[in-house]
């Protein structure tokens, strides 16, 4: 059967695939054709996560299905650490050469407390 696979930014391609192929082979084969590594990879039916250790018949897809894919982001070291505790939870800071003596800056009038520090204080 054949399989349509779209990216949700646009790129699709069709796939040749038979009903007892495992999830986990369909996400190597996508892993093959768009260039999107299968950790990555989230492959959903009609909304439902497929799982990698399902046939693609345990999900009752068939032929001429359209198959989604997402991809979840990398994970990248935080580059920041935490400085002291706000009431949203964590503020964030950046120790940085002491040259000219702290910077301050006042959070911007309509954005809510909760996304940035109300001061953001920096050390040049």
């Amino acid at each position: 059967m054949i399989l349509t696979v779209k990216l949700l930014l646009g790129w699709r391609c069709s796939l040749t695939v038979s009903g007892q192929e495992g999830v986990a082979m369909l996400k190597k084969l996508v892993s093959e054709r768009l260039h999107v590594p299968e950790e990555q990879q989230h492959l959903l039916f009609r909304g439902q996560l497929l799982a990698d250790d399902k046939r693609l018949s345990d999900s009752c897809i068939g032929p001429n299905a359209s198959i989604s894919v997402v991809m979840r982001p990398l994970e990248k070291p935080a580059l920041r650490t935490p400085a002291s505790p706000s009431p949203c939870g964590t503020t964030w800071a950046r120790s940085y050469p002491s040259t000219q003596g702290p910077l301050r800056m006042p959070l911007p009038i309509g954005l809510p407390g909760c996304v940035l520090p109300p001061i953001l204080t920096v050390n040049l």
